[in-house]
């Protein structure tokens, strides 16, 4: 099988982090002819099916594969290897962060534009089907009728609901979608805690009012103007449907993010597992939540003989900035292990993951500061890049004239490439040529 110039196989994983195919080491086994000098792992992020796998592996890779050969590089002598894993995209627009419109030229509020004359109506009922027909698809779960009953008694009217409806539902939920409340990943852990507010039948109706209230967050004036956003961000629902709604919403973005690191591990163990005929030189390169996958594969990994673990590169990263820090981040194990560098594209541009991300980690009604930003605890790589990572890291660059550093972190500011288009979000236009040159830089520096 070939990715344009290059020899290709995909590696696919079920919810529960197993591939799927039993023959697979054979495969890679066999990718590593003795013509091979670099093995490229690539990691999609949220919604990708395998049309939207392929569309995005065979165009990064190309662009990626033409600045190599201007580099005096063969793309042949480079077997990639896709992942395909399953995923499901975080609804930002429930929580109030879909496509945003100006209230008055100066900032102010802002509203969803999806009927905007219903802000403080709860959301309809079509939308909680919906929401829950993709938890259902996304669990993989025999028992899930259990949780999608127990969230339509949730999402009843007050005169209809019963006292332990919030109480039923929070239960059935968390145990479908496995929430474990003291993870070894910290983030993990801080998500997971939320949830421990729904302990007894008031607190859990408690939880479920304060996710059904509605959304007002201040907006640190760099994202805004990013954005084209006000000061304040301001959600258009309230109401228990809205409520059941972003509860589900946030439940499938813990398991997103824990299976991500699951899916990673297994990564890594297959890798270790290879003998390469000859020495090989092994890559990274995760785009949104297949940053975080990367990531996770690249801290366990115990590269086998003949191996040498070179570079990373992570494309508008959908995982806490503060990830690499010192004895706060889960993956900190990873910074100085590749021999090469450690690169990750950032902008504000990217809703994703300046918006929609850090909502996820927050409660309706936080009101916590500088939504999005380096300042936000909850701010995501692809927003920021990483945070507080000391001499490790490379002086910034915001240019597309990419000198990426081995042996550091690498930011570089994508505000000119990773931009919104007629096709495209910004957080999924990393297909663009100047993205493949960022991959293939950090491949060959």
């Amino acid at each position: 099988m070939q990715l344009g110039p290059s020899p290709f196989e995909w590696l696919e994983f079920d919810k529960n982090a197993r591939c799927k195919d039993l023959n697979v080491a054979a495969r890679l086994q066999a990718l590593l002819s003795p013509e091979i000098k670099d093995l490229v792992v690539i990691s999609h992020g949220w919604n990708n099916d395998l049309p939207d796998a392929e569309q995005l592996y065979a165009t990064l890779w190309q662009n990626a594969a033409d600045e190599l050969i201007k580099r005096g590089r063969d793309p042949a002598s480079f077997a990639v290897v896709g992942i395909l894993w399953p995923a499901k995209a975080y609804d930002a627009i429930y929580d109030g962060a879909g496509e945003l419109v100006k209230e008055n030229q100066k900032g102010g509020t802002m509203a969803v534009v999806d009927r905007p004359e219903r802000a403080n109506f709860d959301v309809p009922v079509e939308h909680l089907e919906a929401m829950i027909a993709q938890v259902r698809a996304f669990a993989d779960d025999p028992e899930f009728d259990k949780v999608a009953d127990a969230a339509r008694a949730a999402a009843a009217t007050p005169e209809k609901r019963d006292e332990s409806a919030a109480y039923e539902f929070f239960r059935a939920a968390m145990a479908s979608l496995d929430l474990q409340p003291d993870h070894a990943d910290p983030e993990l852990t801080q998500d997971a805690s939320i949830f421990r507010r729904s302990a007894t039948i008031s607190d859990a109706n408690d939880l479920l009012l304060s996710f059904g209230a509605p959304l007002a967050l201040e907006v640190s004036p760099g994202v805004g103007a990013a954005q084209g956003l006000g000061d304040v961000l301001r959600g258009t629902f309230q109401g228990a449907r809205s409520g059941v709604v972003w509860a589900l919403n946030k439940l499938t973005y813990y398991t997103m993010k824990k299976r991500a690191g699951t899916v990673g591990d297994s990564v890594a163990d297959l890798i270790g597992s290879l003998q390469p005929q000859g020495d090989v030189r092994l890559h990274f390169v995760g785009h949104s939540f297949g940053a975080r996958l990367v990531t996770a594969a690249g801290t366990r990994l115990v590269p086998p003989s003949h191996m040498t673990f070179r570079s990373v590169t992570l494309l508008q990263g959908a995982y806490s900035h503060n990830g690499l820090t010192a004895g706060k981040g889960p993956f900190s194990a990873l910074v100085g292990k590749p021999s090469g560098p450690i690169s990750f594209s950032h902008t504000h541009n990217d809703q994703a993951t300046t918006i929609a991300y850090p909502l996820a980690s927050r409660l309706s009604g936080d009101a916590t500061k500088s939504l999005g930003d380096a300042n936000d605890i909850f701010g995501a790589m692809g927003a920021n890049g990483p945070q507080m990572t000391g001499d490790m890291m490379a002086p910034d660059c915001d240019t597309t004239d990419f000198h990426p550093v081995p042996g550091k972190i690498n930011r570089f500011l994508a505000d000119t490439y990773v931009v919104k288009t007629e096709h495209v979000d910004a957080h999924n236009n990393v297909t663009n040529v100047d993205c493949g040159r960022l991959v293939a830089a950090t491949m060959t520096v």
